[in-house]
């Protein structure tokens, strides 16, 4: 697994997890599926992800800013140098992206609420 981690995730209907390494490297414990990796295309490091509300795909985010879409997951943009997060909007069709210094960033059907403080 790369330098780091980008965290776990726990896909949705299943037991299990999978680590996600800060090269972007996937790996599927229990029954979560493995959909693919970032490995070797992955724009600084991973330092976030989040499965689909399906539990059929995930989403790594690099410190880039770039988003990586695997299995049922739909790439809906990025969004720039200094990203620290992803989270999926209530339905599932848009993202949020945060950066450090408090932007928050929305794609999709994310409704854009405003900066953190």
């Amino acid at each position: 697994m790369g330098y780091g981690t980008g965290g776990v995730i726990s896909q949705p209907g299943k037991s299990g997890y999978c680590v996600i390494g800060g090269d972007g490297g996937v790996f599927a414990k229990g029954n979560n599926t493995f959909y693919g990796s970032a490995v070797g295309n992955m724009v600084g490091t991973c330092i976030d992800a989040c499965p689909t509300h399906s539990g059929n795909g995930y989403y790594l985010l690099g410190s880039a800013g770039h988003v990586y879409v695997f299995g049922d997951a739909v790439y809906r943009g990025g969004g720039g140098a200094g990203a620290t997060g992803i989270s999926l909007s209530p339905s599932g069709n848009g993202y949020y992206i945060a950066h450090d210094g408090g932007a928050i960033h929305s794609f999709g059907d994310a409704t854009y609420h405003g900066n953190a403080p």
